[in-house]
């Protein structure tokens, strides 16, 4: 494990091995425990709102998507470069939840991502068990309707794809009111790419979304020495 800081961002970076070690821990635990999968746009976000830096900070696993992550944290493994950059432990924890037969809960902004993530899952891990789902477009009263319906199916693991700042508040505020072992954290904005078009328009995305963070961590670095000298 290393501990990283970015932009006054205080996080850990496990390595595929340590962070398959933790998930045994996890579905072994009483409590529930958090795997968050963390993007260059929410880092960009956190960097100007304190709160979702407090929500990222909280979560037990957090498992960079992008290399960018791990270069301004200054991790230079090739290794782990390796594994951030094909999305690894992602893949090999997918696998792992079929595997062990586990039984999911879904949460998704709109009923058409819904869909897409249930397809996901049935073709390519149909041993995970759907027992639940909700879209938050449906939502029609107070969020604990949610969490009723999750801990009314007592699910191994929550997944979440909401947009941010919306699911990190969500989950800081109701995970200890939520009935499993792991919640699945995921940016609506983290695709597996699937088409040549989605391809493409991902790609432009992450080129902005770079560029931007690179400034900022380098405006937050510059500011840093400014005051230490």
């Amino acid at each position: 494990m290393k501990k990283m800081n970015i932009m006054g961002i205080e996080l850990r970076d496990y390595s595929m091995k340590e962070a398959s070690r933790l998930i045994g821990q996890y579905l072994s635990n009483q409590r529930l425990d958090i795997v968050y999968f963390l993007s260059i746009d929410i880092l960009v976000q956190a960097g100007e709102n304190e709160n979702l830096k407090t929500w990222l900070e909280s979560m037990e696993l957090t498992v960079p998507v992008s290399t960018e992550i791990l270069a301004a944290a200054g991790i230079t493994s090739k290794t782990r470069i390796k594994e951030v950059g094909s999305n690894a432990f992602y893949k090999a924890l997918i696998k792992r939840l079929s595997n062990e037969r586990c039984t999911m809960f879904l949460l998704t902004e709109t009923e058409a991502a819904l869909q897409k993530a249930k397809e996901y899952i049935e073709t390519h891990a149909s041993g995970i068990e759907i027992i639940g789902s909700y879209a938050f477009e449906n939502l029609s009263g107070d969020a604990d309707m949610i969490i009723n319906d999750i801990n009314a199916a007592v699910p191994d693991v929550v997944m979440s794809r909401l947009v941010s700042p919306k699911q990190e508040q969500f989950v800081f505020e109701n995970r200890n009111k939520i009935n499993s072992k792991i919640w699945l954290a995921i940016n609506d904005t983290f695709t597996i790419k699937e088409s040549t078009m989605g391809l493409k328009l991902e790609k432009l995305s992450r080129l902005i979304d770079k560029t931007i963070f690179r400034r900022m961590v380098s405006k937050y670095e510059n500011n840093q020495e400014k005051g230490d000298s």
